[in-house]
């Protein structure tokens, strides 16, 4: 079996992590070997990212890109590709796509920000998964 790398992208509250689990879940149960994370991770700079969300920490908007694009460097390197290499499925709860997001909420050109995440040459999922909830919802969920 080819191994799969799956996302799941959505606002916060839309329900990504129940889902991540429940997708993983349900690969293990056909006979998949499944690996589950998350961005930002918990290594070092996800971990100055949450201190920055937190307010604990100030960063600007180009800190805070290199944030994730460090974290995912070390997510993708530690984790994710060594598990597909191994022929496990990966299902993570956001990706490139959030990073896109929040960046350009944050004022960053999103076409310079597509162009600088594809020059980090982070492998592609072989599957997005969308979860669409109202954003009244989503903060109620919250």
């Amino acid at each position: 079996m080819t191994a799969r790398f799956i996302v799941l992208e959505g606002i916060d509250g839309s329900g990504k992590s129940e889902q991540s689990r429940r997708l993983a879940s349900w690969l293990r149960a056909q006979g998949r070997r499944v690996v589950e994370t998350r961005e930002p991770t918990d290594g070092e700079w996800g971990r100055r990212y949450r201190a920055w969300a937190r307010g604990e920490t100030e960063a600007s908007a180009d800190e805070e890109l290199q944030y994730f694009i460090e974290d995912r460097k070390a997510h993708v390197a530690g984790l994710i590709e060594p598990a597909l290499a191994r022929g496990e499925d990966v299902v993570c709860d956001r990706y490139v796509a959030s990073t896109l997001a929040y960046q350009a909420a944050h004022g960053l050109a999103r076409e310079a920000l597509a162009a600088v995440l594809g020059e980090c040459g982070f492998p592609e999922p072989d599957g997005v998964l969308w979860l669409r909830m109202p954003v009244l919802r989503a903060l109620e969920r919250l």
